[in-house]
C-alpha cells in the first residue's frame, strides 16, 4: 500500500517537474517575442523620420509594452515561486516518509534479530 503510495507521489513529481519545465520554456518564449515586438517598434520609429510628436508617442507606446512584459515576469516568476514551494514541500514530505519507512524496516529487522536471538538462546538451553 505504502509503495503504491509512493509510486503515486514520485509520478506527480514527475509531473510537477514536467510543469516546471514549460513554465520556464514558456517564460523565455514570451520574453523572447516581447524583445522582438520591441526591437521591430524601434526600428519602425527610426525608419520613419515623421514629426518629434509621433516619435515620442512610438517611444510610450515602448514603454508601456516594457510595463506590460515586467508585470508579465513578475507574474510569471511569482508563479514559478509558488510552484518551487509547493515542490519542496512535496520533497520535505517525500523525506519524511522515506525516513519513516526507513525506520520502521529497521525496528523490524531489529525484532526479527532479537527473536532470533531468542530463539537461538532457547535452542541452546534446551
Amino acid at each position: 500500500m505504502m509503495m503504491i503510495r509512493m509510486i503515486k507521489m514520485m509520478i506527480m513529481m514527475m509531473m510537477m517537474m514536467m510543469m516546471m519545465m514549460m513554465m520556464m520554456i514558456l517564460v523565455v518564449l514570451m520574453t523572447m517575442m516581447m524583445m522582438m515586438m520591441y526591437d521591430d517598434d524601434d526600428d519602425d520609429s527610426d525608419d520613419y523620420d515623421d514629426d518629434d510628436d509621433d516619435d515620442d508617442d512610438s517611444d510610450d507606446d515602448d514603454d508601456l509594452m516594457m510595463m506590460m512584459m515586467m508585470m508579465m515576469m513578475m507574474m510569471m516568476i511569482r508563479m514559478m515561486m509558488m510552484m518551487l514551494i509547493r515542490i519542496m514541500m512535496m520533497m520535505m514530505m517525500m523525506m519524511m516518509m522515506m525516513m519513516m519507512m526507513i525506520m520502521m524496516m529497521m525496528m523490524v529487522i531489529r525484532m526479527m534479530m532479537i527473536m532470533m536471538m531468542m530463539m537461538m538462546m532457547m535452542m541452546m538451553m534446551i
